[in-house]
């Protein structure tokens, strides 16, 4: 029969599955990868660089305070503009509006 594929037996978990590949799911594939060394150093250091950012700095602070942190509170409010002003092309600058 055509489009079936045979049955195997997953390697990590040991289920009977008709899929392509020997593993039964991406999670017991996963489970086999082992990084390099040169992997796990550059995965560390953009970890690094990440938690020096200002809001992952307030983030942990706020997590280790027992505070729940949420993304909307670090949003910045766009106020609406709500009808164009007659003399709007004579502005040259950002800060007139």
């Amino acid at each position: 029969m055509p489009g079936v594929y045979k049955e195997k037996v997953c390697p990590t978990c040991g289920n009977s599955h008709r899929k392509k590949g020997p593993y039964c799911c991406q999670s017991c594939a996963s489970k086999q990868l082992t990084h390099s060394e040169e992997a796990k150093a550059k995965i560390s250091t953009s970890m690094v660089e990440q938690m020096k950012s200002p809001e992952r700095i307030a983030q942990t602070r706020l997590a280790r305070e027992g505070h729940s942190v949420n993304p909307d509170d670090f949003a910045i409010a766009i106020p609406d503009i709500k009808e164009m002003p007659d003399d709007y092309d004579n502005w040259e600058k950002g800060e007139d509006w």
